[in-house]
C-alpha cells in the first residue's frame, strides 16, 4: 500500500491507496484480541458498488447501483437456501433510492463495542484495523458516493470523521469515513432485541456457522428512507 493525500472541500486526508480489485477492507478491534468481522467495499468500472461482511460471505450483500437504486439482502447464490431456512419471501430485505444530489450518504455500518468477540481469522489481504470504541459506543462507517468522479471540491458531510479509503471509477467516486459515537438507549435496545430474535432464528443452523462464530447483521433506517444503516452483532450472549 502507498500513502497519499486527498481533499474533499476544506478537508484534506491522508489515505492508503489499495489496488482497485482489493476494494476497501476493514475490521474493528485487533487481530489478537476482541474484534469484528472483516468488511469489504468494492466496485466495478461501471460505477456499481457492493458491500459484504466476510463471515456472511456468499450470503449477504449490499448493492449500491450506478442508477442510485440500492438493496440489502441475500445473494442470488443463497436465495434458495434462505427460503428453506428462514422462509424468506424475497432475497431483498430493504430497497431504497439515493437522493439526486452531487454527494449522498449511501449507507452506514455500526460496529458496537459490545459485539466484538475473540476469534482467529487469516488476514492476508490489505486492510485497515480501526481501534475498538469505548463502552456503549460504536464505530460508525459512512459510505458516500459522489458524481462526477473527477470532482474533488465537494463539501465533506462528515467533517469530524477519518477517511478510511476511496474508490474512483469512470462515473463516480466512493469513499468511507469512520468515527466513534455514543449509542443512545433506543439503538442499544434495538441491538439487544434484534440480536435475540436473530439468534433464535439461526439457532438450528449454528453448527454451520463460520469459524468466526455466529456473526449477524441487523438493519434499519432513520427519519429518511434513504438513511439506511447496518449493525454487526455477535448473537445472543452465551450462543
Amino acid at each position: 500500500m502507498t500513502e497519499s493525500s486527498i481533499t474533499f472541500g476544506s478537508c484534506t486526508y491522508t489515505v492508503h491507496d489499495l489496488h482497485p480489485r482489493d476494494g476497501i477492507r476493514w475490521a474493528v478491534g485487533s487481530i489478537d484480541g476482541k474484534r469484528s468481522s472483516t468488511w469489504r467495499l468494492w466496485g466495478d468500472k461501471k460505477g456499481d458498488v457492493y458491500l459484504a461482511m466476510r463471515s456472511l460471505g456468499g450470503r449477504l450483500k449490499v448493492s449500491i447501483h450506478r442508477d442510485r437504486r440500492c438493496s440489502i439482502g441475500f445473494t442470488k447464490e443463497f436465495e434458495v437456501e434462505a427460503k428453506l431456512r428462514f422462509g424468506a419471501p424475497s432475497r431483498h430485505w430493504e430497497r431504497w433510492t439515493l437522493p439526486d444530489a452531487p454527494v449522498v450518504k449511501a449507507l452506514q455500518v455500526l460496529i458496537p463495542d459490545s459485539e466484538l468477540a475473540t476469534f482467529t481469522a487469516k488476514e492476508s489481504d490489505p486492510m485497515a484495523w480501526i481501534p475498538a470504541p469505548g463502552d456503549h459506543q460504536a464505530v460508525v462507517f459512512t459510505v458516500f458516493v459522489a458524481e462526477p468522479a473527477n470532482e474533488f471540491a465537494w463539501e465533506n458531510p462528515e467533517k469530524s470523521g477519518n477517511l478510511l479509503g476511496t474508490m474512483i471509477c469512470n462515473t463516480r467516486s466512493t469513499w468511507v469515513v469512520h468515527y466513534s459515537q455514543l449509542l443512545d438507549e433506543a439503538t442499544l435496545k434495538m441491538i439487544e432485541d434484534g440480536r435475540e430474535k436473530a439468534s433464535h432464528m439461526a439457532a438450528p443452523h449454528i453448527k454451520s456457522a463460520s469459524h468466526e462464530g455466529l456473526r449477524m447483521v441487523l438493519w434499519g433506517h432513520g427519519a429518511e428512507k434513504s438513511d439506511v444503516f447496518l449493525v454487526e452483532t455477535g448473537g445472543a450472549k452465551g450462543t
